[in-house]
């Protein structure tokens, strides 16, 4: 699944659910966490690229540069995971 969809579909459930709570105090709180954990996740897929770069300016064939895509994907669903995680462990009690 697209990384992008996933998180714009976060967004909007972490989003209703902060205004579903009513108080300003646990609002921020709430908007505090979902922006770090955004933030997190930005850091996480910036290292992920700039790494699949190093790996792929190293390459001098196709076959070099194969596993350099592997790693690279293997990378993003491993975040991506730990970011539904993050987003679950967010979510405010009922």
């Amino acid at each position: 699944m697209n990384i992008r969809i996933v998180a714009i579909l976060v967004l909007a459930f972490a989003s209703s659910t902060v205004y579903a709570m009513g108080d300003d105090a646990k609002q921020h709180e709430m908007f505090a966490k979902m922006k770090q954990i955004k933030v997190d996740g930005m850091q996480g897929r910036i290292s992920i690229l700039q790494n699949a770069l190093s790996c792929v300016n190293a390459a001098t064939n196709h076959d070099q540069m194969k596993p350099c895509e592997e790693q690279e994907r293997k990378a993003m669903e491993s975040l991506q995971q730990q970011q539904k995680a993050q987003w679950e462990a967010a979510k405010p009690q009922k």
